[in-house]
């Protein structure tokens, strides 16, 4: 036996017509297609369980025994409406004696019960009915909604031109509309540059690790707190600081060196504070293995103190525009910057020097922690005199 199957996912059989499904039989479907259209000519479901009435009767013309009956699921569509679909369907297949099924369906967003029936019973075809003219549209409809519903998707879309929106406001508020092109250029290059390079997986990762934090009751989750505010902060303070300058003026490299120069230690200090909650959370859970964290803090320290220094290098370098001037004057002015320039080498040298030592101390401190958790275990598990 076929069982013609007419699927109503958003329940518009209960909600316009006051029916429950499941409906079984080809004189029940017909009162519930003419209540229905009745309560709303225009509902396409009308126009489903029409077309699933003209397949049983092709059917049953053709000498094949077979069955009709229509599911109807919930207003909220998704998983509670299949759930619904589920049982209904469970109980029609308990009453009818059916060997395969056919799906009469109003549209795409039907159809996304097939797995469901595929798990019970074999699937012979699908039936679409939907209005010539809607077609194409309703198609279209929910094609676009079912990838907005990815949450990755939507990440990816709504995010990055949400925070666009709010950057251009908040600098046309503050006003500083001109301001507001530079930021949002160099806040689509980083998302580009992060996108491409894959860090968003390693943002996702931090945020997964907040969360956990969080419902953990860790302490890590009060440094990553705190980190955040920094991390605001410093971003703010660069973006007033280089938003203060004149960038036809100045170029783009001078205001990047500028805003590294005011925000960096912001962002040190906050990477530095939620690596030490990191250290804390992981020595309490699992104290062998706190040691592979010990060395971030340093790497952080030394990362920060290079571009600090790299960014007193290019201020120096650039120099500021300066009017005309006399020769003695301009002698004098070239002469200042040359003792900047020098003193930027050797400040960008010493820092270089310094971070290193900096990075190879963490390294050390990891090491004789790593050797000092390791060394009550390989003296626990040597074998004694007497076992000997």
């Amino acid at each position: 036996m076929k069982l013609v199957l007419c699927v109503d996912r958003d329940n518009d059989l209960g909600s316009k017509a006051h029916l429950q499904g499941p409906i079984i039989g080809r004189a029940d479907n017909v009162n519930a297609a003419l209540q229905l259209g009745l309560s709303d000519p225009e509902d396409s479901d009308v126009n489903a369980i029409f077309e699933g009435i003209r397949v049983y009767d092709d059917l049953k013309s053709q000498g094949i025994e077979a069955e009709l009956a229509s599911i109807s699921g919930n207003e909220d569509v998704g998983l509670k409406s299949d759930q619904i679909l589920s049982e209904q369907l469970d109980r029609v297949l308990s009453k009818v004696n059916a060997t395969s099924v056919i799906i009469v369906s109003d549209g795409a967003e039907d159809e996304f019960i097939l797995p469901i029936v595929q798990s019970r019973i074999k699937l012979d075809g699908v039936k679409r009915v939907i209005m010539r003219q809607s077609e194409s549209l309703e198609s279209t409809y929910y094609t676009i909604k079912k990838l907005f519903e990815d949450p990755k998707i939507a990440n990816a879309i709504f995010i990055p031109v949400g925070l666009i929106l709010l950057l251009f406001a908040i600098l046309s508020f503050v006003g500083h509309p001109e301001g507001a092109l530079i930021v949002i250029s160099a806040f689509i290059g980083v998302y580009l540059l992060f996108r491409g390079l894959g860090l968003d997986d390693v943002l996702e990762g931090v945020a997964q690790s907040v969360k956990f934090s969080f419902y953990g009751g860790n302490i890590s989750f009060v440094t990553y707190m705190v980190a955040l505010a920094l991390g605001i902060i410093g971003a703010a303070q660069g973006i007033i600081t280089t938003l203060s300058l004149n960038f036809a003026a100045y170029g783009g490299v001078f205001t990047a060196a500028v805003f590294i120069n005011t925000s960096v230690w912001w962002f040190v200090a906050a990477g530095v504070i939620a690596t030490i909650g990191r250290i804390i959370d992981a020595y309490l859970s699992d104290e062998k293995h706190a040691w592979r964290y010990v060395e971030f803090p340093f790497f952080i320290l030394s990362t920060g103190l290079i571009l600090w220094s790299a960014s007193i290098l290019i201020l120096a370098l650039g120099g500021r525009p300066v009017p005309v001037l006399n020769p003695a004057d301009i002698l004098i002015i070239q002469t200042s910057r040359s003792i900047e320039i020098i003193t930027g080498f050797q400040m960008l040298l010493f820092s270089v020097a310094g971070a290193i030592v900096i990075a190879l101390t963490g390294i050390a401190i990891s090491s004789l922690v790593k050797r000092g958790q390791e060394q009550p275990v390989a003296q626990h598990s040597s074998p004694s005199p007497s076992d000997k």
